[in-house]
Parts: C-alpha cells; structure tokens; sequence
C-alpha cells in the first residue's frame, strides 16, 4: 500500500509518518518547504494552486491532515477567507486530483469543533447538528460537506475523523499551555471544576484508529472519535500533575470563573468549565476498535521524550 501524508511537519503528520513507517508501510509526504528528502513533495502554501498531481502518482490511500488551525493572535486581514481557501478550497482541488488519480481511499481529519465547542446533554456523534463557532470549524464544514457529497457512490472510499483536543508529546496548544501551567510548583486554583465532563484524544489512540482504517475497505463516512474516558477538568489537570511526578495540590476557588471573566478570559473559563462529550460507539462498531490506551496512560506517554 502507497500512502500519501500531507502536512510533513505538522504535529499529526510527523506522529502518523513514524508509526506507518514502523509498521512497513510506504509513505509518501508533502510539505510546505524542500527539505532533501527523495519521497518529499514540497508543494508550497495550500490553495487551488497547489500542484498535487506529482505527488498522487502510484498513490493508493491520501491521509490528509494538512490545514491551517485555529490562530489565538490572528494577523490576516480576513481570517475566513484565509481558512476556506487553505481547509476547503484547496481540499475540494486535492480530493478532485487524487479521484482522477486512482486514489481507492481519501481520509480527512476534521474536528469535533464543527458540531460546536461544548455540549449541553446528549454527548455529539455522528449525526449531531453542525454548528461551527469559528471559521476554522467552518472551512471543515464546508469541506465535509464537499467530499461526502461528491464521492458518494464512487471508487474513491471518504473517511472523515472528528476529533476532540489531541494530545501527545510535541502537542502544541491547549495541551501546552497546560502542561506549563501543571510544572509550576505551586497551588492551582482547579479543585472547583469537578462537575464537567470532557472527552480528548491521545495521539496513540488516534494512529491506532487510523492504522484500523487502512486495513477496513467496507466502511466510510464520518467518525466520531476520543479515548473511552470522559473526564471532568479537575481529574485531567491532576493526570498531568501526577503524570510530572509532582502531588495533584488542586484547592478549591469559588470565584475562580467569575475571576477568568472579568479578566477577559471567558471563552477560556468556558471551556475549563463546559462540557464536551462524544460518543464514539460506531467507530468502535465499524473498524472493531477499541482505544488500546487510557488516559492517564496517554498522558505520562506525551510527557515522554
């Protein structure tokens, strides 16, 4: 089996690379740069322009896992444009030049986030209302909607993954930004936040999924997908400290949602504090999967170098 990974230098890419190497499998990739490797295809910045047709040569499965993400200080003067023409535009030229292609399976990695960023009751799954909340979530939408619709009843197998907050080791983000907060050696005002309950996803759990995939050639279609814990923020605040060897010291602050909000940090306290639950029951159904790790395994894992 040929494989064609995009985004080489991506934090998914990169883990996904490795793990099919290992398991023998032969991997072509492409990346925004040159980088002197013989089965590398630098290809630029993503966009209509793309030439992709040299890297599909021979190719029999795409994982495509390049996009721009969410931006915390986002500089471009019209953010939504930027995401739709990297995250759809560019998706809906590639899909059409891999089918011309050959290619039997195009897999796409979306996000949960365009089900929303939280739950109110009923956990989000497959066919859970779309409600983006950013022009990220959007241009996944808008680009779902295009490979469902338009490789329906062809050769070319759709399999698109909805996953929540991936963490591993390299992970950048939220992950990061916890994991420094969790090394400070002192109090962390947390021990409130017992109530929630939120699912994520480990990096092991989410390769082993997709190793699932690419042996299946029955299914398609959407995928919700997350470890088997739901965990309140409490508990995967004191993984992470129990994780760097140091006592959980998790004390309990009435007014600590009322503090991030005044100080313009709602949409931080939000998520610390909301729910987001998924069910990943037909993922488990449909490729016979079971996450190998659990939480607090995929933790201390990502903590490793």
């Amino acid at each position: 089996m040929k494989i064609l990974i995009t985004g080489k230098n991506g934090f998914v890419a990169k883990s996904l690379i490795a793990y099919l190497k290992e398991k023998g499998e032969d991997i072509i990739t492409t990346s925004r740069y040159e980088d002197g490797t013989p089965d590398n295809f630098a290809l630029g910045d993503l966009s209509t322009e793309t030439q992709w047709e040299k890297a599909l040569k021979g190719i029999d499965v795409v994982i495509h896992v390049a996009a721009r993400v969410h931006i915390m200080k986002e500089t471009h003067p019209n953010p939504l444009k930027a995401f739709m023409d990297a995250n759809y535009e560019s998706t809906r030229t590639f899909a059409t030049k891999a089918f011309e292609a050959g290619v039997g399976k195009f897999i796409f990695l979306s996000s949960i986030f365009v089900n929303g960023c939280g739950t109110c009751g009923a956990p989000f799954e497959e066919n859970s209302n779309i409600r983006p909340e950013n022009d990220y979530a959007q241009s996944k939408v808008e680009a779902e909607k295009y490979l469902l619709e338009t490789f329906k009843d062809t050769s070319m197998k759709v399999v698109i993954l909805r996953p929540p907050m991936i963490y591993g080791y390299g992970a950048k983000g939220n992950w990061k930004s916890l994991v420094k907060l969790c090394k400070l050696p002192i109090p962390l005002p947390f021990g409130s936040i017992k109530h929630n309950k939120r699912n994520f996803i480990y990096m092991g759990n989410l390769l082993n999924f997709i190793e699932h995939i690419l042996k299946d050639s029955l299914h398609s279609g959407i995928y919700a997908i997350c470890d088997n814990e739901s965990l309140s923020t409490y508990e995967f605040i004191k993984y992470i400290r129990l994780a760097l060897g140091r006592r959980p010291w998790l004390f309990y602050d009435p007014f600590f949602k009322e503090f991030l909000k005044i100080f313009g940090l709602k949409a931080i306290s939000d998520k610390l504090h909301g729910d987001l639950l998924i069910d990943n029951r037909k993922a488990k159904r449909d490729f016979k999967w079971n996450p190998p790790y659990t939480v607090f395994d995929g933790i201390r894992k990502s903590l490793q170098k």
